[in-house]
């Protein structure tokens, strides 16, 4: 029961950053002598480490989610460079629309909130039924899923998150301020235009309304939903500064170990929401909002520290051992450092401390594991903690729990689809195999969280792990939230992979629109209402190279491509360039076809076809721009080193394969870098083979004779794998399907660097059954 958070996208823009930030966070003569200091080094980690005097930690940034577009896929004749239409806006902004739908046509932010107007002893909003007022009626805005209503947690418990009942309830409204952001600042760009043709309609409708009023209806309803907050936090009847829907009492049980459920974590959401709102959406109030609200926890957890202990505190309350789910806390130390960074305020590095969960960070920092049957997504949020203390502070022991964290799910827990975790927890490192027959693998949560984990190694890693890590965040994008909704307000919990299964005949299965509102549909509507982000990263000209060089920069504005199955627009408005990628996800190549070295592998039947993720890039600067701008385009591993880059027709060898134009610099890191000062009529394509092969399930051949039925190996022996065709796991369709029948290679072709991504099959020839192979 838990989730994800994001949003490293526009926090470094529009506020500058304080002066506070040029060094280590602020400390007095006596550095932590009023903070944290008392409570030392717990397990190995330190709670107010001093820090160097360094300058900020060398990261790529994101481009701002209001300056990111996606756009429809491409049609084949459109990124062949001939003329042509388009076949519709493909899975990316398909999904985005139908969640934007959800978020602005279905769900009520008035029922949402109305467990805030209790908590806060306001009555209950209402709204008058009929035009003549002397025979209107005026009927009470009640909650979703109230008493009475068949759906509360007492009558039907876990059918309804957000019931009055339900200890969680305001969770997803925190999930939901957070998506409102998104949609507001992501609508469509209407201005698109490729080669001159005109792409993209403003008012292309979908639904009942077009992107661009969608955006502006999200932005309504935010300023609406955080004056419902304010109103709320602004109530004499709860502590200064409390803001939820559930009562403080929930806290007080959490504090004395009594049971409670995830009552932090539920405020990290709103937080969250509340920090989204502001700096995405620009709403100055959520900020205000926001500071009560850390200022009224951070009151709280002193004082209990001071009554009972900083031991009551870290190794008992937030302790899963002794607190269980009353010890999650969501990424509430991820939150505290965001805010801290947009403001400055001291006390919110302190308040990031308090939520570190030193246990797990500081096993995490010295290499271990530990992980075998811990709940995920309880741990990974924390770990995306660690990671901004990093990049805020430059604590090396920060990043060595971060990367020895990530490394660890892919290179021991990972499945085909990027994905982690069964039945919300991990399995022993390598032994995967049990989701052959199990219905509870891969949790919304975990997979939008990881990906989130993925894209903080592609900010901060050197370039070529940050290749990997971004096919790794592409594949979770493509396997998670894009696949995780089936009409307006369905969502998964769960995505089974094993052999025979459905994503719909689960343990939670699809959801209702208006009664579920699991963590997982929180997560998932923010993801729904981001897929565009991750796609660009950007270096300004003289900044540090991410990396273990201290000394590389950059000599021009860079562009990174990080994602080549994704069509989307980016506007760098500082530097007056805007960037835009057309895709055709799979497009046929005719030159290809017929065998090769498995570049060319034709997919199931009989009739060898190849098809490439094709792409064209246009830089459009503005007038009289005549500096030179590069762009960084991923050679993704799963292309098996067939891509192919071309800049106005002439072929671009990029990395270490052959020589290069003009115009592309040699690299071996898995970036085709093309630098140059950009026309309109500049065009950059690239194909990238959907290579299809074998990726064995780690633990699959370790359980002779594992399953009965359909679930037996042939031959019972070998592992499992899953077919896969470039970044995309495939799906069988059918009683039994088996790599024999697919002549699929077994080889030790692999797509990233460690693990079950960068590890062959041990037995290459042997046969074994399909795994991932959800049908719905």
């Amino acid at each position: 029961h838990d989730h994800d958070h994001d949003h490293d996208h526009d926090h470094d823009h529009d506020h500058g950053v304080p002066a506070i930030l040029a060094g280590r966070p602020p400390r007095d003569a006596s550095p932590t002598a009023h903070r944290l200091a008392e409570l030392g080094i717990i397990d190995g980690w330190d709670l107010d480490p001093t820090l160097p005097n360094a300058t900020r930690t060398a990261v790529r940034r994101r481009f701002p989610l209001s300056s990111v577009s996606l756009r429809p896929d491409a049609s084949h004749d459109d990124v062949a460079g001939t003329a042509g239409g388009g076949y519709g806006a493909g899975v990316h902004l398909d999904a985005h629309r139908l969640n934007a739908r959800y978020l602005t046509r279905v769900v009520d932010p008035r029922r949402l909130l109305a467990n805030f107007r209790v908590v806060a002893g306001l009555p209950p909003e209402k709204y008058v039924i009929g035009s003549d007022p002397r025979e209107s009626d005026e009927e009470t805005i009640g909650p979703y899923c109230d008493v009475g209503s068949g759906l509360s947690y007492a009558e039907h418990p876990g059918a309804c998150w957000e019931a009055p009942d339900c200890e969680l309830r305001g969770h997803f409204a925190g999930h939901y301020l957070s998506a409102l952001a998104f949609v507001a600042s992501g609508a469509v760009d209407g201005s698109d235009q490729i080669n001159g043709s005109d792409r993209i309609d403003p008012e292309f409708v979908t639904g009942h309304q077009s992107d661009v009023a969608t955006a502006r209806h999200a932005r309504e309803m935010l300023d609406r939903f955080v004056d419902g907050l304010a109103l709320a936090q602004a109530s004499k009847s709860t502590s200064a500064g409390y803001v939820s829907a559930f009562p403080e009492e929930v806290l007080e049980r959490q504090g004395a170990l009594k049971g409670a459920w995830a009552p932090y974590y539920t405020l990290h959401k709103i937080g969250q929401g509340l920090l989204d709102a502001h700096v995405v959406a620009g709403n100055a109030k959520a900020l205000d909002v926001l500071e009560g609200m850390a200022n009224a926890v951070l009151t709280r957890v002193r004082r209990l520290i001071r009554a009972k202990g900083a031991s009551h505190w870290f190794e008992g309350a937030l302790e899963y051992s002794k607190a269980a789910f009353g010890a999650e806390s969501g990424g509430f130390n991820e939150l505290a450092w965001r805010l801290y960074r947009l403001t400055g305020n001291a006390d919110y590095v302190t308040l990031a401390g308090l939520f570190d969960h030193p246990t797990f960070l500081g096993r995490m920092s010295k290499g271990g594991d530990g992980l075998e049957r811990e709940h995920a997504n309880f741990h990974e949020p924390i770990a995306m903690g660690a990671y901004v203390r990093y990049e805020i502070t430059g604590d090396e022991a920060s990043r060595r729990a971060f990367r020895n964290f990530i490394e660890l799910l892919r290179g021991t827990r990972a499945y085909a689809t990027a994905g982690t975790c069964d039945g919300e927890r991990w399995q022993a490192p390598g032994r995967l195999e049990r989701i052959i027959v199990s219905t509870e693998t891969q949790e919304t949560c975990t997979q939008v969280n990881f990906e989130r984990l993925a894209n903080a190694a592609v900010a901060s890693f050197g370039e070529a792990e940050a290749r990997d890590w971004a096919d790794y965040s592409e594949r979770a994008s493509l396997h998670g939230p894009v696949g995780l909704q089936r009409k307006p307000g369905e969502l998964l919990y769960t995505t089974p992979l094993g052999v025979g299964v459905s994503k719909g005949r689960s343990g939670h299965g699809w959801g209702r629109p208006d009664a579920a509102f699991w963590c997982c549909y929180g997560t998932g509507v923010e993801a729904l209402a981001r897929l565009q982000d991750g796609v660009f990263w950007r270096l300004e000209a003289g900044a540090k190279v991410p990396g273990d060089d201290a000394s590389a920069t950059t000599s021009t504005d860079v562009v990174y491509i990080a994602r080549v199955t994704t069509s989307a627009s980016a506007a760098w408005n500082e530097k007056g360039v805007t960037v835009r990628v057309s895709v055709d996800p799979f497009y046929h190549d005719a030159r290809n076809d017929g065998g090769g070295d498995g570049g060319s592998s034709g997919l199931i039947g009989t009739t060898q076809k190849s098809f490439v993720s094709a792409v064209a890039i246009t830089v459009m600067p503005v007038e009289g721009r005549e500096e030179p701008t590069s762009i960084r385009v991923k050679l993704p591993r799963w292309a098996g080193g067939g891509s192919r880059v071309s800049l106005n027709g002439e072929r671009v060898r990029c990395g270490s394969h052959g020589s290069h134009s003009k115009d592309s610099k040699e690299d071996s890191s898995g970036w085709c870098d093309v630098t140059r000062v950009w026309r309109k009529t500049d065009v950059v394509r690239a194909s990238f083979p959907l290579v299809v092969r074998a990726e064995p399930l780690l633990g699959s051949d370790k359980s002779p004779g594992f399953g009965t039925g359909s679930n037996q190996r042939l031959d019972g022996k070998g592992a499992r794998h899953a077919v896969v065709a470039g970044p995309y796991v495939l799906a069988a369709l059918g009683p039994g399907a088996w790599i024999a029948d697919l002549r699929v290679n077994l080889g030790p072709t692999r797509i990233a660097g460690a693990g079950h991504f960068g590890r062959a099959s041990e037995d290459s020839g042997s046969s074994g059954g399909v795994h991932a192979g959800a049908s719905e």
